[in-house]
């Protein structure tokens, strides 16, 4: 039991002495008793006289006079001088331990304030904080523990919690303690850590003190990362008081499998891990896409087939497996039933990462497995693995692209996906794909063989009324206007034209209303464009638009 505990009893001496020297001059003798205690809990410390005595000693002299790195050298040189001439001082084995770790504690404060001359409350704080933000994890734990209980800055529970679960996923011993201590909703987590870098019989037994001190009775299991870690701290590839967000994006992905994790981090080429710096590995996470289809209710046309089977094929990308699921491509003549349809899709995906693409704006480059991949673009974006990527006219794709994207629409091909540069395979599998077209031609064809394809009808003269009022209120939502009105005998005008050509028209209209400051929308004011006329751009929800200058 007494050898079990000494693991844990040696670091929590360093950092009491750390705490004692640090904040002793900014708190009461209670509130360091307080600390004291609170200290023995979190690293498992039982009440014992013989641990409460090292203790005691440790508060006496000569070793509480020890508040630098300098006090201690001092000590040392009068002891070892003693020693020489032949004085028997008594040194016990307590006295080397509190030695030693008031020696660890010293060093460590002599690191983290070294530009510091006076030790101020502010100081303390905006120190450590420099510190934390530079990786060092003894001053995030720290700072941690100073922001949970409010000592020396204002009570911040949000911060400690991010210092205390960064520094844990670190392999850090005292932020796994604090973990246990202070976050029950990632308690497993903490538990798992210990268990996998707590090592040899020594190790194991204090693992099991500390599992019986906080009444843990549940499994643990083995966490790759944090044996990938162990593994770097003893190649020295990585400090372990020193965080590598870089290294630590790669081993803490949830897209990169362990095998690419273990060639990758411990090949001792820090190019190939400085190239993943660029792309944030460790911030994109797995989840499940959910899709809302009561969102077909939204639906201004009301299409009952067509809504039906884009809900029907998202629903299936909801429940069934990555290999079941097949990505959606939607076909029409005209882009307002496009934009109709992509409005009611990001409604029903509102709990889910959405990421929208021009494909008439992609180059050749942005196919390439490298950082610059369209794909790894939009999830270092959305810091999301199941991201719903809606790419927009892939009619206009050039044949090279339109066989790039043909391989990324497989599962299988997302799954085992492999970047060139840097070298490391990836899970994009949670990935959905929905793709429109405006119209059908060799490159939809191509496409559309590795997806659900529905093909929507143009707006038909029963609704346009219908689509007549919402183009126009969306024209009206563009422009930032609200209180210019639409006569009857314009509706009656605008409903022999297609709905994109509407759309040029009002647009238009409204913002000629706008200029005259005209409160009515007449029909002398609506102008037909000129067949010439480039394809202008919607607002959102609209994205790039296209319509026909011919009246239907």
């Amino acid at each position: 039991m007494k050898l079990a505990l000494q693991c844990l009893f040696e670091p929590f001496l360093t950092q009491y002495f750390l705490f004692e020297s640090v904040l002793g001059g900014f708190i009461t003798d209670g509130e360091k008793e307080k600390m004291k205690k609170e200290l023995k809990k979190i690293f498992c410390i039982p009440n014992d006289r013989e641990l409460d005595g090292i203790i005691s000693t440790a508060e006496q002299e000569p070793f509480n006079a020890i508040r630098v790195a300098g006090d201690y050298e001092r000590l040392c040189r009068t002891i070892e001088f003693a020693e020489r001439t032949g004085q028997d001082l008594g040194i016990t084995a307590t006295d080397r331990l509190i030695l030693d770790q008031k020696r660890e504690a010293m060093t460590i404060k002599s690191e983290l304030f070294k530009h510091c001359r006076n030790l101020t409350e502010e100081t303390v704080y905006t120190t450590l904080l420099d510190s934390a933000m530079n990786g060092s994890v003894r001053a995030m734990t720290t700072l941690g523990y100073m922001e949970y209980h409010g000592i020396c800055v204002g009570e911040d529970r949000h911060n400690a919690y991010k210092r205390i679960r960064l520094s844990a996923k670190w392999n850090d011993l005292f932020g796994n303690l604090m973990g246990i201590a202070y976050d029950g909703e990632n308690r497993q987590t903490y538990y798992d850590v210990l268990y996998t870098v707590m090592n040899g019989a020594l190790r194991k037994a204090s693992f099991s003190h500390i599992c019986g001190f906080t009444d843990f009775s549940g499994e643990c299991t083995l966490d790759r990362a944090a044996k990938i870690l162990e593994r770097a701290f003893g190649l020295k590839e990585i400090q372990r008081d020193a965080y590598d967000h870089c290294f630590a994006n790669a081993a803490f992905s949830e897209l990169i499998p362990i095998e690419d994790k273990e060639k990758l981090l411990l090949s001792k080429q820090p190019n190939t891990i400085a190239a993943l710096a660029d792309i944030p590995f460790g911030k994109i996470k797995k989840g499940s896409f959910v899709f809302d289809g009561t969102c077909a209710e939204t639906v201004i046309l009301k299409r009952e087939d067509e809504a039906e089977s884009i809900v029907q094929n998202l629903t299936v990308a909801d429940v069934c497996s990555d290999k079941a699921y097949r990505p959606l491509l939607i076909v029409s003549s005209e882009d307002y039933v496009t934009d109709m349809y992509l409005r009611m899709i990001r409604k029903g995906a509102e709990g889910c990462a959405v990421a929208e693409i021009d494909a008439a704006t992609l180059t050749d480059h942005e196919f390439t497995p490298t950082k610059d991949n369209i794909i790894i673009s939009v999830i270092s974006e959305t810091k999301s693995a199941s991201t719903l990527i809606i790419v927009r006219n892939v009619e206009k794709l050039n044949d090279a692209q339109a066989n790039e994207l043909y391989k990324y629409l497989g599962a299988e091909f997302r799954r085992r996906f492999r970047l060139f540069s840097p070298p490391v395979a990836l899970d994009l599998s949670g990935i959905r794909f929905v793709l429109a077209a405006h119209g059908r031609n060799f490159i939809t064809d191509k496409l559309g063989a590795k997806c659900d394809t529905i093909e929507t009808a143009a707006v038909t003269a029963e609704e346009k009324d219908r689509a007549v009022d919402d183009i126009f209120r969306e024209c009206l939502t563009v422009c930032g206007c609200e209180d210019i009105e639409l006569t009857e005998q314009s509706r009656t005008v605008l409903t022999e034209y297609g709905a994109d050509t509407i759309f040029e028209i009002l647009n238009d209209a409204v913002k000629y209303a706008m200029c005259k400051k005209i409160k009515t929308v007449k029909p002398e004011d609506l102008k037909p464009p000129r067949k010439s006329r480039a394809r202008s751009k919607r607002g959102i929800g609209f994205g790039q638009i296209g319509g026909s200058d011919e009246k239907n």
